[in-house]
């Protein structure tokens, strides 16, 4: 999702629209919350002392695959809830290590509303929490999110080594 029809996804008005997009920032507003009041208390409370670490990666992967058998599950309107902050726990722990920011990519018609990913700024795509979380779902190694997550820090850190060009 790194570009439209009309070019990079970043310069289109959908994109900018939806950073300003109230659901967007209700969201992640709703999602900062509930980490610190559930998530870290009664949903996955052994995740508390690492707190947007790789170890918390490695921790949250291991607590999803313990909570649901598959991702069709996870995303069903009965754990719903709980996939999000896997979600948002996963975005906001890449984001923190690699100076990026939370952004909605606008999805293409005939669907609406957008998706949550992470925009890093050495990379022209975006991270997307929600498939990483699908894809380890799937996959059921344990291993699926925090090799992403290594990847990002390696990749920030060849990318403040070169300069930190402008991104391409």
């Amino acid at each position: 999702m790194a570009s439209s029809k009309n070019g990079p996804i970043r310069e289109t008005p959908e994109y900018r629209d939806a950073q300003s997009d109230p659901r967007f920032i209700s969201w992640l507003k709703m999602q900062d919350a509930a980490i610190e009041l559930e998530f870290i208390v009664s949903d996955v409370p052994e995740l508390k002392p690492h707190l947007y670490t790789r170890e918390g990666i490695v921790i949250a992967e291991s607590a999803a695959l313990e909570r649901f058998p598959g991702w069709r599950e996870a995303f069903n309107s009965d754990n719903l809830t709980l996939a999000m902050r896997f979600v948002y726990f996963i975005g906001e722990t890449i984001r923190r290590h690699t100076g990026g920011q939370w952004v909605a990519l606008p999805q293409l018609p005939p669907k609406s509303g957008a998706i949550q990913a992470i925009d890093a700024p050495f990379r022209s795509g975006f991270y997307v929490p929600t498939e990483l979380l699908q894809v380890a779902l799937a996959q059921r190694t344990g291993d699926k999110i925090v090799r992403v997550f290594d990847h990002a820090l390696r990749a920030e850190q060849e990318w403040v080594d070169a300069g930190r060009p402008a991104r391409t």
